[in-house]
């Protein structure tokens, strides 16, 4: 220890010296890299044998209803209903909503509908749309009738590659974090440079570089990138184009709209909006409208738009990661009868976030203000607070101003309010709510709220309001009862004088294709998409189910993002929940077959929420062989050698470690060309070459599988 800050322990009776594991030490944190590095290399390795599976459109399936029922049994008030439902109809999804009560009826006037359909990949249209559509943009408007677009179905994740580039000097371990997560690594050469190809996304992401130098030395540098969602990347071009009439109630007049957008760099979009009537008798004219968004740096952005005749706007963003956020924005509206029906003379918005660090606690603190101006009024609003944590109990604290001027007079109010809960607690979820009036300087009012949840089925909340200035005291007890098929909410309310109560039930049906049966769930479905895996035995490797060929029971998978729910009859795997044509990584779990020579046939499968075909498993077959080492007594086995197996179609390499004696065994290879090699780093290792180099080899398909036998290699010392 004097000598080496090492405190290493010496048993000189039992020849033993002991090292307390310093996690610190270069030696072990060099370690935790290599193996991390390794399983990096593992998962790019298993990313290269990714097939995607084609869509099928559908022109008749699937059926969707959500649905909620309201009543009151005493206490007044009538008896509610909702619908939302959905369906596939004619290659494109159709939803279809209304409400009712049983005081004014049923009005089919009233419902809403859509029929959605999207083609992928297709650069020049993406989407149509018929029903009740909106093109969005600066001079958007609600429409009953047809829209088309080549915009993504799904938001854009993707932006750009960069590059990240150095010098940091020879010898150097750098690695790669994309919002600390390892992406990548490198080890510089002579030239001491690094080059790394960085995909960036929309959002905000911290690359992370760390450096690790051949002394021990050690370097990070962070770097922090923004990319607005209403940016495009350079050279695309996103349209829009709609037309129909009005959604407005009480109107009836007919328009056309079209909304473009270009990258004219990866800083800068621009875009052209219109907003033409058809077939009017007075004097609405079209409206045209202008867009920028430009990005300055990674933390500025600017929006703008001008529409002559109605509206000027223009906004601001600054944002810092984990110091500030500041949005702003101004629009100046012009009179205009028809789109500034209550002739507006401008609006201001001005929000403010920041989540100031106190020690190890954050202490969230936030600034929203707004002022709209009317030719007879003007109104400004104010809310401003702040949230923290201490002790497992969270504070909450907001205050509200607003004031009102109409002409020579004016009216404000100003409140406060604090709300504090409690993390946890040994029984119940208590929160205490406390209302402050400062125009009065007097308590306004306050709330005591419980919540215990019973079993996992039961939310059991009650609560108690003493309302000040009303003086009146409000009682309320709530008991939420969850199902498999639907939500049971009950609710009592007691005043002073009166007590009223309200139950209502809310759940989901749809129709289940693969068994024939309605299933029933708590949860809204409709706008969500479901997958259904369904392995088959693929005899004859063609990726295709023949007539013949059975169905593997009791299968399952890993789907990112979705609920897993199993039918005990046939034993149907479900994934709900997913988002319609998002695209999905399907990971089969190998240990759910049965039968340990059978495997899926790769690695991972990409599908969007569409309906897809099954996917394929097939009998495996296994490869055995021998590697030795040319010695001057002869040839003797060598264990610890690593071979390396690679489908050369998709690049997936496998790793098969040699026994002690030098005889390795792997089974588990699919059909196609394969490559097997000695691992050429132990081969630089220990002084040795390889005799063949590489063996080439074919698995065919097969009922029962196949072995290929005697795959040698002879290992020599390297010639001086």
């Amino acid at each position: 220890e004097e000598y080496f800050g090492l405190k290493i322990d010496f048993n000189f009776s039992a020849l033993r010296v002991h090292l307390p594991l310093n996690q610190e030490f270069p030696s072990y944190q060099k370690l935790k890299r290599k193996q991390e590095q390794e399983k990096l290399q593992k998962k790019m390795i298993a990313s290269k044998d990714i097939v995607t599976l084609p869509n099928q459109r559908q022109y008749l399936d699937g059926g969707v209803l959500d649905w909620s029922i309201s009543t009151s049994p005493f206490g007044g008030g009538g008896h509610y209903f909702d619908f939302n439902s959905g369906g596939m109809i004619l290659g494109g999804d159709v939803s279809l909503s209304g409400s009712g009560n049983s005081i004014s009826g049923f009005d089919p006037n009233q419902m809403i509908y859509k029929w959605h359909c999207y083609f992928d990949h297709n650069l020049y249209l993406t989407q149509a749309n018929v029903g009740y559509v909106n093109t969005n943009g600066v001079l958007s408007r609600g429409l009953k009738g047809v829209l088309l677009t080549n915009s993504p179905q799904v938001e854009r994740k993707y932006f750009q590659t960069i590059n990240v580039t150095g010098h940091i000097g020879d010898g150097w371990e750098v690695e790669l974090y994309i919002d600390q997560k390892l992406t990548d690594f490198q080890t510089t050469d002579q030239t001491g440079d690094y080059n790394f190809n960085v995909d960036i996304y929309y959002g905000a992401s911290v690359i992370t570089l760390k450096m690790y130098g051949p002394g021990g030395e050690i370097r990070s540098e962070d770097r922090y990138i923004k990319i607005p969602y209403n940016l495009i990347p350079r050279k695309n071009f996103e349209y829009t184009v709609a037309g129909g009439a009005s959604a407005t109630p009480g109107e009836s007049r007919n328009y056309a709209q079209a909304l473009a957008y270009y990258g004219v760099t990866d800083r800068l979009t621009v875009g052209a909006n219109s907003d033409i009537p058809i077939n009017v008798h007075d004097d609405e004219k079209p409206a045209y409208a202008g867009q920028l968004t430009a990005q300055l740096g990674n933390n500025l952005t600017l929006d703008g738009s001008i529409s002559p005749g109605y509206v000027w706007r223009s906004a601001i963003n600054y944002s810092k990661l984990s110091f500030l956020n500041i949005s702003g924005s101004y629009s100046r509206y012009q009179s205009d009868q028809y789109r500034n029906k209550l002739d507006q003379i401008h609006d201001v918005q001005l929000s403010l976030s920041s989540p100031l660090k106190i020690g190890s606690r954050y202490l969230g603190l936030r600034y929203n203000a707004t002022w709209d101006k009317f030719h007879s009024s003007d109104y400004v609003n104010m809310n401003y607070g702040f949230s923290i944590a201490v002790s497992r109990i969270q504070f909450n604290y907001m205050g509200k101003y607003k004031i009102t001027f109409y002409g020579p007079g004016y009216a404000g109010d100003m409140t406060s309010q604090l709300l504090i809960s409690a993390l946890s607690f040994p029984l119940v979820q208590p929160q205490v709510r406390v209302l402050y009036n400062h125009q009065k300087q007097a308590l306004s009012s306050f709330d005591v709220i419980l919540n215990k949840r019973l079993f996992k089925t039961i939310q059991l909340s009650v609560s108690y309001e003493g309302n000040i200035e009303a003086k009146n005291n409000i009682i309320m007890g709530t008991l939420n009862f969850f199902t498999p098929f639907a939500n049971f909410t009950s609710r009592v309310l007691s005043t002073n004088k009166n007590t009223s109560m309200s139950q209502m039930q809310r759940g989901s049906v749809r129709f289940d294709a693969e068994m024939g049966r309605l299933r029933f769930d708590r949860r809204s479905l409709v706008g969500f998409g479901s997958a259904v895996i369904k392995p088959f035995r693929d005899d004859n490797f063609n990726g295709i189910r023949d007539g013949n060929e059975a169905y593997i029971p009791r299968v399952r998978a890993k789907i990112t993002g979705g609920r897993e729910y199993s039918a005990k009859k046939n034993s149907i795997f479900y994934y709900d929940g997913l988002k319609p044509y998002e695209e999905y990584i399907v990971q089969v779990d190998q240990n759910s077959i049965d039968n340990p020579s059978l495997k899926s046939v790769h690695e991972e499968y990409q599908v969007s929420c569409n309906p897809n075909v099954v996917i394929p498993l097939v009998e495996t077959s296994d490869i055995s062989g021998l590697v030795e080492r040319q010695t001057l007594e002869g040839k003797t086995g060598l264990g610890g050698i690593r071979i390396f197996v690679v489908n050369t179609k998709t690049e997936a390499a496998t790793e098969i470690p040699a026994f002690s004696s030098g005889e390795y065994f792997y089974e588990g290879l699919v059909p196609g060309q394969y490559k097997a090699y000695v691992d050429p780093e132990q081969l630089t290792k220990y002084g040795y070459q390889s005799q063949p180099q590489f063996i080439d080899f074919e698995i065919t398909p097969s009922d029962a599988g196949k072995s290929k036998d005697n795959m040698n290699f002879l290992l020599a010392p390297v010639s001086k």
